[in-house]
């Protein structure tokens, strides 16, 4: 296969010199992000420092029919020389810097993560892109943390040479290597905030439940930090006398500092296995999970459903000392018809269990790469649903694709394509039935005409036949265009 090999400019237009000759070596593709790496050899005269500012340029590879094969960016430059290998590598760079740490200031405790700000390098984006860099670190002050990150950003903005020791025979050719658009993704860094709500701290102090009218209802606000799913809710509860009714559960939203009239969500709490002597965590199952929104306070309500009882009653436990800073306890007053705080002041002792869905997270991720992207589209039902809690600093990519590998709540895989234009799809794997390709008693893979295959990236996330009637989905794929073998790998 006769293959070349096209160098744009920052903006995406052909670069056409007489001394600029690219010939292809070799070409990968993935299911989980269509082009994957290539790997080119420049024909022309120029130097390695040359090349240099070409780094971040757009790759494109097409077939002597103008069929465009695979498209993404250079990433990196190599050459052997006498007793070592020189490269220039953007993989290295960090132009947008933060460093994670934990805070040695008087009031902080060692556990209690800290961010400092990010630090840019406006030159080295505009050149390059932003490409961010988040650091970790041990117990530091915020001036050290800062300082490190200074040092890290000055260092690394721009692409470095770099020499290693290498037993390889020198030569003058110069490698590129290049990277499918899909990885620079992996230049973000995703970080969600944990949407865990809730008061574990220690007991101090009790809250009587339908012991009589003044104490027939009680209700704890609290705030959502994202949208989120309400499952179910623990309390600290025991029992006083013998009561034989049960509690419930209103979720409600805020009015003017209040709990709102109107139910989003009930559920009851099975009390036949609470205890008279010691508190215990209680869980109450919402039927239907409820959608909270992001930056929004609600309240849940606790309340029996039989009558008050001063015998026969329900104790909360509760947090007297206030460690809670989302929310307030107030108590309902029948003969006012209104709410009023604890006295003396206080906070349940409670856990939400909240959940988010893929598709909320999906979105969350991509629309973070608005720089990289230009759109996606989520093509299939994927109906899972996560525990919501903190990612503290992880590639987007790598993100991104934990997530897929969940597959569908049906088990089906989830695939993605990024095309030239940069437009992201997310898909559903084809069913084993669904055969698009078929191999022959040679290994050539032929469609459904009977002709050879033309262009092997169509291949990928496709199933192919094969004999006795087997199929496989075709996960990755390696094209050696100097002898035109390539390598397959299924899921």
């Amino acid at each position: 296969m006769s293959l070349i090999a096209r160098l744009l400019s920052r903006e995406g237009k052909p670069i056409y010199e007489s001394w600029l000759g690219l010939s292809p070596r070799s070409m990968s593709w993935t299911a989980l992000g269509g082009c994957d790496e290539a790997e080119l050899e420049p024909k022309g005269s120029l130097s390695l420092e040359d090349w240099k500012g070409f780094l971040g340029n757009p790759i494109e590879i097409y077939d002597a029919l103008g069929r465009l094969h695979w498209w993404g960016w250079l990433e990196a430059l190599s050459q052997n020389l006498p007793g070592m290998q020189t490269t220039y590598d953007l993989a290295r760079m960090a132009n947008r810097v933060a460093v994670a740490y934990a805070p040695l200031e008087a009031g902080n405790a060692l556990d209690s993560g800290m961010q400092t700000s990010w630090a840019d390098d406006l030159e080295s984006q505009a050149l390059y892109g932003v490409k961010e860099r988040l650091l970790r670190g041990g117990a530091l002050t915020l001036e050290q943390a800062e300082h490190w990150r200074d040092i890290e950003l000055q260092q690394w903005r721009m692409p470095a040479l770099k020499a290693t020791p290498s037993a390889k025979k020198a030569e003058e050719a110069i490698r590129l290597r290049c990277k499918g658009w899909i990885h620079r993704l992996d230049w973000r860094v995703w970080q969600r905030e944990s949407g865990v709500v809730g008061n574990v701290a220690m007991q101090h102090g009790m809250q009587a439940v339908g012991s009589d009218s003044q104490t027939a209802q009680m209700a704890q606000s609290f705030r959502i930090k994202r949208g989120v799913l309400l499952s179910s809710i623990d309390l600290r509860l025991r029992k006083q006398g013998t009561p034989s009714d049960q509690l419930r559960v209103d979720i409600r939203a805020d009015n003017n500092g209040s709990p709102a009239s109107g139910n989003l969500a009930s559920c009851s709490m099975g009390t036949s296995a609470m205890s008279n002597e010691a508190y215990a965590w209680v869980r109450g199952v919402f039927p239907v999970q409820v959608s909270l929104r992001a930056g929004n306070s609600y309240w849940f309500v606790l309340s029996r459903t039989g009558a008050v009882d001063a015998e026969n009653h329900y104790l909360m436990a509760v947090d007297e000392n206030l460690h809670f800073e989302d929310g307030r306890m107030v108590i309902f007053r029948p003969f006012a018809q209104d709410w009023v705080p604890r006295q003396p002041e206080a906070d349940a002792l409670f856990k939400l269990t909240l959940l988010s869905r893929v598709e909320d997270e999906l979105n969350a991720m991509l629309a973070l790469a608005g720089d990289i992207l230009n759109g996606f589209a989520l093509e299939t039902t994927i109906g899972l649903r996560l525990p919501v809690s903190a990612t503290t600093g992880m590639p987007l990519l790598k993100a991104l694709k934990s997530i897929l590998a969940l597959g569908s709540v049906n088990r089906n895989i989830l695939l993605m394509d990024l095309s030239a234009d940069r437009f992201l799809r997310i898909y559903g794997a084809p069913q084993s039935s669904e055969l698009a390709y078929w191999m022959d008693d040679q290994g050539e893979l032929i469609d459904r005409m009977g002709q050879k295959l033309k262009a092997l990236n169509d291949a990928i996330g496709k199933r192919v036949g094969g004999f006795q009637g087997q199929n496989f989905l075709l996960k990755n794929a390696r094209l050696d265009v100097e002898s035109g073998r390539f390598v397959l790998k299924s899921f």
